[in-house]
């Protein structure tokens, strides 16, 4: 998987519309996905990396805008389900068509 063209092919109408929490995970989940795309990152990095305001809540909403959005496909918990203890995030880079 070529992450740069990849990333050059997000077209800028799509990133204009984004959130900077929302490009901050399509940036982290596309440079911590291995070679056909598909990746695991634990909570415990989303957090160090965001910073202790990013809660579960937060992380899931902003997947899921991703995922609506065609960036991303990810499955997580039901949010009731989860707490803020670690827990892993599958997903996998949609290439852009």
């Amino acid at each position: 998987m070529d992450k740069l063209r990849i990333l050059r092919s997000v077209e800028q109408a799509i990133l204009q519309h984004l959130e900077a929490d929302e490009i901050r995970m399509y940036l982290l989940l596309l440079a911590t996905s291995r070679e056909n795309g598909e990746g695991i990152i634990s909570y415990k990095s989303i957090r160090k990396a965001f910073g202790s305001y990013f809660h579960a809540d937060r992380m899931l909403n902003v997947c899921r805008d991703l995922r609506k959005r065609g960036l991303i496909e990810a499955s997580f918990p039901p949010l009731d389900e989860l707490t803020e203890q670690d827990f892993a995030l599958n997903y996998r880079i949609v290439p852009a068509r």
